[in-house]
């Protein structure tokens, strides 16, 4: 039998201002670096954030967009997103951001390209990466393997849906923002077989789901984003969408400052799991 080398960091990470009371970040947590087994010499990068204690917490595994071509490989950094990152952390979760294969420094093949356009394939393909963590994560015993949330951003957001739609054990929700695929974001090219995928996961997907999107999203305009959830949902998908009528972009989740526009509803859907959100200090 191959065996796996996990490597791992441990290092504080401290916080030492909060602009926007009580949504602030979580003064000290842990931050730990490691090697996920995914196959056969293939590992996957990934950092987990959890707070700074011995007890067994709700896990989310945030799932990261796609960058330019150029960047998948070399320029790829494990992504850290510090924002949602401190947000769940400081409300007693841990938080898992693993590299999809071929990103940054995880191993094997791009499964996310272009030629031919196949959201479905990237979906199952992230799928397959999401379920690797999970076992992974299993093996923690801080991390609560029966409460597990889905996240991600853009491309991330797609990948978390599709992978929910798998019925993996232990997936309760998922939080979806500015979710999909489009390699040309200047043409409509892609859109139906984009809606059709989004259909497919939707006729398998039981668990809620919350998406958030900016109205002023040019990478998923209303033409794209609407017709994603009407697919899904109409196809039995269980989600709620939420358009955030401030002109925060796609990538708002990454701002500081957008964090009221989207605390609250994070923090209803976060309940309705019957998951407990840490009352702030």
């Amino acid at each position: 039998m191959h065996k796996k080398i996990i490597l791992s960091l441990i290092i504080p990470v401290i916080f030492v201002s909060c602009l926007f009371p009580p949504s602030c970040f979580a003064e000290v947590f842990s931050s730990e670096y490691v090697r996920i087994p995914f196959a056969q010499k293939i590992t996957l990068e990934a950092n987990i954030y959890r707070p700074d204690d011995s007890e067994q917490h709700p896990l989310i595994i945030f799932n990261h967009g796609r960058p330019g071509a150029t960047r998948i490989k070399e320029n790829t950094p494990a992504e850290f997103y510090p924002i949602p990152v401190s947000w769940f952390v400081d409300r007693g979760f841990v938080v898992v951001v693993p590299l999809r294969r071929a990103y940054g420094k995880s191993d094997g093949a791009d499964m996310e390209t272009s030629n031919p356009f196949n959201p479905y394939r990237v979906g199952m393909a992230g799928a397959d990466d999401i379920k690797a963590v999970i076992a992974f994560m299993k093996n923690k015993p801080y991390a609560d393997s029966k409460r597990i949330v889905l996240a991600g951003l853009s491309c991330g957001g797609l990948v978390s849906i599709a992978a929910a739609s798998q019925g993996i054990d232990g997936v309760i929700g998922v939080l979806n923002f500015s979710g999909g695929l489009r390699y040309d974001s200047r043409t409509y090219d892609g859109a139906e077989t984009l809606f059709s995928d989004y259909k497919t996961f939707g006729t398998n997907a039981k668990i809620p789901g919350l998406w958030v999107y900016s109205a002023n999203d040019t990478l998923f305009p209303a033409y794209f984003r609407d017709g994603m959830f009407k697919a899904f949902t109409k196809a039995g998908g269980n989600a709620k969408l939420v358009v955030l009528s401030d002109n925060v972009g796609h990538s708002f989740i990454k701002s500081r400052a957008t964090i009221p526009l989207w605390e609250p509803h994070e923090i209803n859907f976060l309940t309705s799991l019957n998951l407990p959100i840490t009352q702030q200090q």
